[in-house]
């Protein structure tokens, strides 16, 4: 379906777009038939606005933290779990435009960088206030941090070198689909500490993954 009118979604989004070709372009997934412009490099810009309201406004509003602190903070916001929540919150995934019959709105990758495309679409609609409005009216950026693990991949990082043992090892394993439906699969080890397997929608999430489950089985065995 085609959808010619957003008020619903601006509704949600609570903002009203001058230019609605911008939102428009923020929900095409570049399998959408017909070929509509794609929301990849939207998502581009979007990550860095994101990125800069939120390391400003953690910056600002706990002058106490450390960079240490700032930094799982930012995370545990900007990461993509918490960002496809945010657009399950809209019901951004209700709006994408992608290929008939395909599971795409389902995947958190997706509906992650249609979140920051669709912060970018705002931002060059109105400029940085508004797209910042969204982000802290709908963002849990004050929520206690109750887990350790924010970043696997920094973790297990840290962990290896504390152990001596050098940097983790990513390799791909497979990349199996059509170019708008990847499914990448990577494996991390560590010296002969383990080795581990993860899979996501791009090469980044598969890292992710990896990490996460071999730090789970390290930290399960010591």
């Amino acid at each position: 379906m085609v959808v010619t009118n957003f008020d619903k979604l601006e509704d949600r989004l609570g903002y009203k777009f001058n230019n609605s070709m911008l939102l428009k372009q923020a929900l095409s997934h570049k399998s959408a038939v017909p070929p509509l412009d794609s929301y990849e490099r939207m998502e581009f810009l979007g990550d860095r606005v994101l990125g800069l309201v939120l390391a400003e406004t953690l910056y600002t509003h706990y002058p106490n933290a450390d960079q240490g602190e700032l930094t799982k903070r930012f995370h545990a916001q900007a990461q993509q779990s918490a960002l496809a929540q945010l657009a399950r919150k809209l019901q951004l995934q209700e709006a994408i435009f992608c290929e008939h019959g395909s599971n795409l709105t389902e995947r958190d990758s997706v509906l992650c960088d249609v979140m920051e495309a669709v912060i970018a679409a705002i931002y060059l609609d109105s400029g940085i206030e508004n797209a910042a409005k969204l982000i802290l009216d709908n963002l849990d950026w004050q929520a206690p941090l109750n887990t350790p693990l924010i970043n696997p991949k920094s973790a297990l990082q840290e962990w290896s070198d504390g152990q001596g043992l050098g940097l983790p090892v990513y390799r791909v394993i497979s990349r199996e689909g059509p170019d708008h439906d990847l499914e990448f699969t990577v494996e991390v080890s560590v010296a002969d500490k383990g080795r581990a397997e993860g899979k996501g929608g791009n090469k980044k999430t598969a890292e992710f993954n990896a990490a996460l489950s071999l730090l789970t089985t390290l930290q399960a065995t010591e």
